[in-house]
């Protein structure tokens, strides 16, 4: 049985990818993380749904069920998606896999998903991000069902993303993200010596924060410049600026040798061991340079040179509170 780690993002996961399981395979040699013929076929199949036979040859190389993926497109950011993709992976791994989802209280990993919007250059207020059903429903055919312009908030129900998982494969565990840290997710399905568990706790919390939100600070200024720019009828190119037809093109560009470019929330994947599509990525952010110069200087300088306080949504944003205590309760249900 396969490990296959399918998200949320902006749960650590990051730093489980980078610190902690390459562990794994340094601990169990027969134990394969991020196989590199399946992460290039697996970035294929985020842009374009697999056929039968590339299904079958996905399938062919797990057999060993030896393989440990941590790849959080999978899950799809966008829960109007969460159907569709849990039948895609379905497709490719077959049910006899363990099937782990981190996740998180839902008002910080709604803020978070905000954030990573505003880093990546789709600035727009939270006010028009966060939509209720109704809203998302009656502008659905125009947007792209790929992106994550928008947040249908109403969808974003924990226990019916479990259930689909439920319903398709061997095992799925979810692992509330204050639990993340002790590992014990980690040793319950590998052969692992306590010394083993401890050293991979000790990686995890010395990891390096990667890709830090926008202060508050940070996130005014970056309002208050997009504000700006639209007096003079101008915008900030982001993400979501770069086409369907230039991933494609970039993609089929790419895919001779390096598996093609995939975008995680519109964005270039942050995969370890990825320099398989590291010469796409840069392709993309030389594009998007005008976005990264003023991305560094929020998170290189203003976050760094002055006093950090974190960003919080405003009360008049959307929120569904009932399904935010719902979400929060049925996470909490699986502390150990």
């Amino acid at each position: 049985m396969n490990f296959i780690h399918i998200g949320l993002g902006k749960t650590a996961t990051t730093s489980l990818q980078r610190h902690v399981f390459p562990r794994i395979g340094e601990f169990i040699p027969t134990v394969t993380y991020n196989d590199r013929y399946l992460i290039r076929q697996l970035l294929r199949f985020s842009l374009f749904d697999p056929t039968p036979a590339q299904c079958d040859a996905i399938r062919a190389r797990l057999a060993s069920g030896n393989h440990l993926i941590s790849f959080e497109t999978l899950v799809d950011w966008n829960p109007r998606n969460w159907k569709h993709a849990a039948d895609r992976n379905l497709r490719l791994f077959g049910p006899d896999n363990h099937i782990v989802i981190t996740a998180r209280r839902t008002r910080p990993y709604l803020t978070s998903i905000y954030q990573q919007m505003i880093h990546e250059g789709n600035v727009q207020p939270p006010q028009n991000f966060f939509l209720c059903a109704d809203e998302y429903t009656a502008i659905s055919r125009t947007v792209p069902e790929s992106s994550l312009r928008y947040f249908d908030v109403d969808s974003f129900r924990l226990k019916d993303l479990y259930d689909l998982y439920r319903d398709r494969f061997a095992r799925v565990s979810l692992i509330p993200m204050n639990e993340i840290e002790n590992m014990r997710f980690l040793s319950d399905d590998f052969d692992l010596s306590e010394s083993q568990v401890e050293q991979l706790r000790t990686d995890f919390r010395n990891a390096s924060r990667q890709n830090r939100s926008y202060s508050a600070l940070a996130m005014r200024l970056t309002l208050a410049r997009e504000d700006w720019l639209a007096l003079r009828r101008l915008k900030t190119r982001g993400s979501h600026d770069v086409s369907e037809i230039e991933l494609y093109r970039e993609y089929l560009t790419d895919d001779a040798s390096t598996g093609g470019f995939v975008p995680s929330l519109g964005r270039s994947s942050q995969l370890p061991h990825s320099g398989s599509v590291r010469s796409a990525r840069q392709r993309i952010r030389r594009k998007l340079m005008k976005t990264n110069m003023w991305r560094l200087l929020m998170q290189g300088v203003v976050n760094r040179a002055l006093p950090y306080r974190k960003y919080q949504l405003p009360d008049d944003c959307y929120r569904n509170e009932e399904l935010e205590r719902e979400n929060d309760e049925f996470i909490a249900s699986f502390a150990r």
